[in-house]
């Protein structure tokens, strides 16, 4: 897996192949950013459930000025830092505001959306497929307004799932395969 475009462009992501860990496939990650590129530049946005880091990896190569990216396993995490330092990106552990290109904080999602006290331009949920998190975790970022005005968050999921009585409005929605991106605004 590498990145698309930008700074990082034909760089290799380090990631994770097993049960727990999905990364975005290349496909979608294209389409998600260029539907995305009129929204550039962006100042601050969040990888939720980062993962490998792919998404917020993409989005910094893309000229996201500070990338927030929030894990809580700790291997996963570790594939992040691995991904960081090999792209030579100077970061925080565990910052909520940092004056450098990027944070990683270790940790629960709700705690650190909880911690938040910044807005984001761009936000990326990708958690399990069939968790309750999706839910959990936009009522949050609507009760602690961390959405920008202008702000997107973006929604990775597989298709069966479907979005009812949202804190944000659904923009669109495309299908790849047997997954989709929901795009939701204020």
């Amino acid at each position: 897996m590498r990145i698309i475009s930008g700074e990082f462009k034909g760089r290799k992501i380090e990631f994770i192949s097993d049960s727990t860990t999905r990364p975005t496939a290349e496909v979608v990650r294209e389409a998600l950013f260029t539907k995305l590129q009129f929204h550039f530049p962006i100042q601050n946005c969040l990888d939720l459930f980062a993962g490998s880091g792919s998404l917020g990896l993409e989005a910094m190569s893309r000229g996201v000025s500070h990338q927030y990216f929030v894990e809580q396993s700790r291997k996963n995490a570790r594939v992040v830092e691995t991904n960081l330092k090999h792209f030579n990106v100077e970061y925080d552990r565990n910052s909520f505001s940092t004056t450098k290109r990027a944070s990683l904080i270790l940790g629960d999602y709700l705690s650190a959306l909880n911690n938040f006290n910044l807005k984001f331009d761009l936000i990326l949920i990708d958690p399990p497929y069939a968790s309750e998190f999706y839910e959990k975790a936009l009522n949050m970022i609507a009760e602690r307004e961390l959405l920008s005005d202008d702000g997107v968050i973006v929604l990775e999921h597989n298709i069966e799932r479907k979005f009812e009585n949202l804190p944000f409005e659904i923009i669109s929605q495309k299908r790849y395969g047997k997954r989709m991106l929901t795009y939701l605004g204020k």
